[in-house]
C-alpha cells in the first residue's frame, strides 16, 4: 500500500498463479460506515466506473498477466514527501490543486511505461485519471533515439505537471549520457521536449566495436511459439559475401504461464550495444553473437513450466541454432546435433546456456 494523501492511496494484491496485480484506489478519511452499507468497503472488487468515483475503494487498475508488455498500464510514480517518505505523486491537470486552498477536485496519476510493441520499447510519460485508469501521454521517447525519463526535476506549481525531466539517451552507436530536458507548455499537444544542458559525454567504451551491427531477429519453435534474439555481427560483414561464422550464443531460460506472451519484444533496437553482459570483444576476432535467445519454459493452464523443462530448453535451442543456420551466418558443428558445452572447433558454435 502507498499513501497519497488524506482522500488519495493505493492498495496493490499479487498472486503469482495467475500473474495477476490489481491496484485499488482507496480513500483512505472517506465515511467508512456510509462506505460498507452501500457495498464498497475495503474488501470489495469494485471495477472502474464513473459513476463510483465517490466510493472509498474500488479496482482502478486489473492487470490479468503481468507477462504481456504489450499492455503494460505501467508504473504509478512516487516522490519523497517532507519526511524522506516515498507518496504518491498528484497531479491535477486542470489546476484546482487542493494545495492552494481551493475545492478539492479529483487528482490524476503520472504513469512510467516502457511502451513495448512489436517494434521495440518506445517509453512514456502519461497522465493516468483515477475515475477509468485512461492515459494521455505527455513525453514519449522517439527514433533513431531510445530515452528515458530518470526523474522529475521541476513541475508546475498549479498542476503538479513535470516541466523539467532528467533523461538517459542512447542509440546503438552513443553511450548512454544525461540530460536536462524542458517539456513544452501544453503537454497534449505532442510539443517536442528542448534539450537545454548535457550533463555527462561518456565516450564509446571500445571504438573497435562501434560499427558492429546488431539485429534484433525473429523465428518460431516447432510448438509455434515466437522467438527473438539480438544478432550481432563484425563490422562490414556480408552473410552471402562471407559465408557464416564461427558463433556464440549467450541464453537463459525463462519461465512463462502464456506462449503468446512469451514471445514479445523484450528489448529495443536502439539500445546502446553494451560490452559487460555479452562477449562482444568477441566480434573482433571474426565471431558473431546471438545475444539473449529467447528459452521460454511455458506452463499453461494448470501445467507446470518445469514439467518438459529439458524438451522446452532443446526445442528453443534448436530453433535459435535453425535459424542462424539457415540465413547462412552459422553453420552446424555436427549435423542435427545442439553443443551444451564450449568447444575449440573453429567451425562449430560456442554455446551457453
Amino acid at each position: 500500500m502507498i499513501w497519497g494523501d488524506d482522500n488519495t492511496a493505493l492498495a496493490y494484491e499479487r498472486w503469482y498463479k495467475t500473474r495477476s496485480i490489481r491496484t485499488h484506489l482507496l480513500t483512505p478519511g472517506g465515511d467508512l460506515e456510509t462506505a460498507l452499507a452501500e457495498g464498497n468497503g475495503p474488501c470489495c472488487g469494485r471495477k472502474a466506473d464513473p459513476s463510483q468515483a465517490e466510493a472509498l475503494n474500488r479496482l482502478l487498475i486489473d492487470v490479468k498477466n503481468w507477462e504481456d508488455r504489450y499492455n503494460d498500464p505501467g508504473t504509478i510514480l512516487t516522490m519523497m514527501n517532507e519526511r524522506g517518505k516515498p507518496v504518491i505523486r498528484l497531479v491535477y491537470p486542470e489546476g484546482n490543486n487542493p494545495a492552494d486552498g481551493s475545492e478539492t477536485v479529483e487528482p490524476s496519476f503520472l504513469v512510467q511505461c516502457p511502451g513495448a510493441s512489436d517494434e521495440g520499447d518506445m517509453p512514456y510519460l502519461a497522465v493516468m485519471d483515477t475515475i477509468e485508469a485512461k492515459q494521455q501521454i505527455v513525453w514519449r521517447s522517439k527514433p533513431p533515439l531510445l530515452e528515458n525519463a530518470l526523474n522529475i526535476l521541476e513541475s508546475d506549481e498549479e498542476t503538479g505537471l513535470p516541466k523539467r525531466l532528467l533523461l538517459k539517451r542512447e542509440s546503438p552507436e552513443e553511450n548512454p549520457n544525461l540530460f536536462i530536458a524542458e517539456l513544452p507548455e501544453d503537454l497534449f499537444e505532442n510539443g517536442e521536449p528542448q534539450i537545454t544542458q548535457a550533463l555527462t559525454a561518456f565516450p564509446h567504451p571500445a571504438l573497435e566495436l562501434k560499427d558492429v551491427k546488431r539485429k534484433i531477429v525473429t523465428y518460431e519453435r516447432e510448438d509455434g511459439v515466437k522467438l527473438n534474439a539480438s544478432l550481432f555481427v563484425p563490422a562490414g560483414y556480408d552473410a552471402a559475401r562471407d559465408g557464416p561464422l564461427k558463433m556464440f550464443m549467450w541464453a537463459y531460460p525463462r519461465e512463462f504461464k502464456s506462449a503468446t506472451f512469451a514471445g514479445q519484444m523484450r528489448d529495443s533496437p536502439l539500445r546502446f550495444n553494451r560490452l559487460a553482459r555479452t562477449p562482444l570483444y568477441w566480434l573482433t576476432r571474426g565471431y558473431a553473437i546471438l545475444d539473449g535467445p529467447l528459452m521460454p519454459v511455458i506452463g499453461e493452464g494448470d501445467t507446470e513450466p518445469n514439467d518438459t523443462y529439458v524438451e522446452q530448453l532443446v526445442s528453443s535451442a534448436k530453433a535459435a541454432v535453425d535459424y542462424v543456420v539457415k540465413e547462412g551466418i552459422a553453420k552446424r558443428c555436427v549435423p542435427r546435433r545442439i553443443l551444451s558445452k564450449p568447444v575449440l572447433d573453429p567451425a562449430c558454435f560456442l554455446c551457453r546456456v
